[in-house]
């Protein structure tokens, strides 16, 4: 049920299972759509604070600035598959894989 509701597995056909899925992609869903304003923004400063800290201290600190990039782009991302994959368990959505 996992599996399916994170988009790497098949869309189950047991209606139960199928239910159970969608909920658990639905409620993944709120959790990044409560986070859509704040945590780009949050990714996005602690990628500033680290170029900061790179600039006047270790030179190594920079590895750590793409990341926080990839972070803040990777939100917006995720939130687009997971809600992709709720419109594909919802009920009376027809199979496609």
């Amino acid at each position: 049920m996992r599996r399916a509701a994170s988009g790497s597995g098949p869309v189950p056909d047991d209606p139960d299972e199928r239910e159970a899925a969608h909920e658990l992609a639905l409620d993944h869903l709120h959790v990044l759509d409560r986070q859509r304003y704040w945590a780009p923004a949050m990714f996005v400063a602690l990628a500033l604070l680290a170029a900061g800290v790179a600039l006047t201290g270790p030179a190594w600190v920079w590895i750590t600035v793409p990341v926080w990039l990839a972070a803040a782009v990777g939100h917006s991302y995720l939130r687009g598959r997971v809600r992709a994959r709720v419109d594909l368990l919802a009920p009376g959505s027809p199979r496609l894989d």
